[in-house]
């Protein structure tokens, strides 16, 4: 039957026209793939295959190759760890994530074998701490490196040195010798090693796309010597020990948020549809009677930020958001939380969600829920607790000795999962302090206004909550006039009467002509190697670089310079991120202040939380 007589016949038949659909599919799948025919020498009396046995030997290939297991193991922080690489880039392959928190041996086994019957290919991906059990065998397996330094500072949260972690990574990778091996900082395709492993068809792939680089070049900091191992394995991986790796040519791509009304692009993962819907789901449980929550002006403000390049999405996020109403500019937030947590980009997501517990009000107690559920998410117990008791500690609900009440075991429970700070030793150091017979009103300063309201952080509202509580003045300051506007409009909502200056700390504090009483330092950032390429973007946007080691001492010695001269005589200074090295020097933000300011006359009077405490030792003359 030729092709116009089959098409004739699928209007009135319709498995004709199912199965002439499915003809004209492998069709164009035998196009694509470039199948080449037998072509070995054959008697003249066969004929050549009909297109039919073609089509039928394709779909046996393809079963064949469907069903096959590629086993991926990958160094700590390596992008494709993220279930959401994976689902943007390979949406025709199964993915399970083996975590050694969470081993489900039982569980993984069951899910290879559904997927088998399914005749689809899969991926198991792992930290090189797993130990595959010896059943679970693979068809294809391979290790994706990263270069030491970066993995230390992904994969741990402190508790260790990058000497004992090198160690025991060494360890981890010992069962995994002799299978192929690549690093995955900037230079592997790892869609490619995939695609080949599982012999996809081009009709599965979604669209070819190399790794795109973290970071820039890079000189590991010299204060964080990682020892002799260290130094071996940055040598049996193939990376330097002094230098994290170039980036490749090809430039990264921009961030795309993208929610369900678009979805079906490959190119444009559905990132905020799972919490869109989720959002949705919760207000229809609260208001039963009510009409569905509108989400497309959340929808559209999000997919609007999209347009613009990485380096432009805060400013573009806050200007779109202003334009929202209360509710939806909360749903905005935690819908750009969603977004960065899948990215990996950890800090982002829990800031954005922190500024989402801004507009909860009790008056829609589910934002607060979804607030919670996204710190859930992350493993924010702190942060989850916080947020299920926002409603309940907001103004006028509950009695004073009530709210004190519960906001003391919320913070007590919460603490386990946060670390203190610098602000907290000063805070300490105040608390000694006679704030409430002092002649002239006193001023705090902080250089460096907090950027992201992280649980355990956010030093900003801190410091001026314990200002105007003991009738202190209270200024903070900082480059990037983003943080100045939150810390802004911190005060105002919290009817807070202090002020919020956009400069350079060290040009603030040149052209100042009062005394300063306090100050808390805490501004250009140290290069640990870590910085999310949002925190870069700024500093590339604002200051006209990347965060470099060199203009970060040079940045807080200028300011110890002027606070030499403006301090108030009994003052004190409290220097955030800096501490004595183990060869007995002060490093990172304090690297050059430090023994700056202990060489005219200031003497260290406490030293916590990666921080350090100042006043004057006697007077310079």
């Amino acid at each position: 039957m030729n092709r116009k007589n089959a098409r004739r016949r699928a209007v009135t038949d319709p498995s004709a026209n199912e199965a002439l659909n499915l003809f004209e599919e492998l069709s164009i799948l035998i196009d694509q793939q470039g199948i080449a025919l037998d072509r070995a020498p054959t008697l003249p009396a066969l004929p050549l295959a009909s297109l039919l046995e073609q089509c039928e030997s394709f779909v046996d290939n393809i079963s064949t190759q469907n069903g096959h297991f590629a086993m991926l193991w990958a160094m700590p922080g390596a992008p494709e760890l993220s279930r959401a690489w994976w689902a943007s880039r390979f949406p025709a392959v199964g993915v399970w994530r083996m975590s050694a928190k969470e081993d489900d041996s039982a569980g993984l086994a069951n899910w290879m074998k559904q997927q088998r019957a399914a005749q689809r290919p899969f991926v198991v991906i792992a930290t090189p701490d797993i130990v595959l059990p010896t059943e679970l065998r693979p068809d294809a397996e391979a290790l994706l490196l990263r270069h030491p330094y970066k993995a230390f500072h992904t994969a741990t949260l402190g508790g260790t040195t990058l000497t004992s972690f090198c160690e025991k990574l060494a360890e981890q990778l010992a069962h995994l010798e002799g299978i192929d091996s690549f690093q995955s900082d900037g230079s592997v395709d790892v869609y490619e090693w995939v695609s080949s492993a599982l012999g996809l068809p081009r009709s599965l792939q979604a669209g070819s796309e190399s790794l795109a680089p973290e970071i820039g070049p890079i000189h590991v900091p010299p204060y964080f010597n990682g020892g002799k191992s260290y130094e071996t394995l940055c040598e049996r991986l193939g990376y330097e020990a002094d230098r994290l790796p170039e980036p490749s040519a090809r430039a990264p791509e921009a961030p795309v948020l993208c929610s369900s009304h678009n979805s079906s692009s490959p190119e444009r993962p559905a990132v905020i549809s799972t919490f869109l819907e989720r959002a949705a789901r919760l207000y229809s449980a609260y208001n039963p009677d009510s009409p569905p929550l509108d989400l497309s002006a959340v929808r559209d403000a999000l997919d609007h930020c999209a347009t613009d390049r990485g380096e432009n999405f805060l400013d573009t996020f806050d200007r779109v958001c202003d334009q929202l109403t209360h509710i939806d500019q909360g749903l905005a937030h935690l819908a750009a939380a969603e977004h960065f947590s899948l990215l990996g980009e950890r800090m982002n997501a829990l800031s954005f969600i922190g500024s989402a517990l801004s507009f909860s009000s009790p008056k829609a107690p589910w934002l607060s829920i979804l607030a919670a559920a996204a710190y859930a998410n992350l493993n924010v117990k702190g942060g989850t607790l916080r947020a299920l008791a926002a409603d309940a500690l907001a103004s006028d609900v509950l009695d004073t000795t009530t709210k004190e009440n519960l906001f003391g075991i919320v913070t007590s429970t919460a603490g386990e999962d946060t670390k203190d700070h610098g602000h907290s030793l000063l805070l300490s150091g105040l608390s000694k302090e006679d704030l409430l017979h002092a002649e002239r009103t006193k001023l705090l300063v902080e250089i460096g206004t907090t950027r992201e309201l992280v649980p355990g952080q956010g030093s900003t509202q801190k410091l001026a909550q314990f200002c105007f509580q003991n009738g202190l003045d209270f200024l903070t300051v900082d480059m990037d006039p983003r943080n100045t506007r939150n810390a802004a409009r911190m005060f105002f909502h919290q009817g807070l009467p202090f002020k919020a200056v956009c400069a350079k700390g060290e040009d603030f504090l040149k052209k100042y002509d009062g005394v300063i009483d306090y100050i808390f330092l805490d501004a250009y950032d140290f290069d640990h190697g870590n910085h999310s390429e949002v925190r870069q973007d700024r500093y590339v946007k604002f200051l006209g670089s990347r965060i470099d080691e060199i203009a970060c001492h040079e940045m807080h010695l200028l300011c110890a310079k002027e606070l030499k001269e403006k301090l108030a005589p009994d003052g004190l200074i409290c220097f955030d991120d800096t501490w004595v090295s183990n060869e007995g020097t002060w490093t990172a933000k304090g690297t050059l202040a430090m023994p700056y300011l202990l060489e005219n006359g200031f003497a260290v009077i406490s030293e916590k939380n990666n921080a350090a405490l100042l006043r004057r030792a006697r007077k310079v003359s």
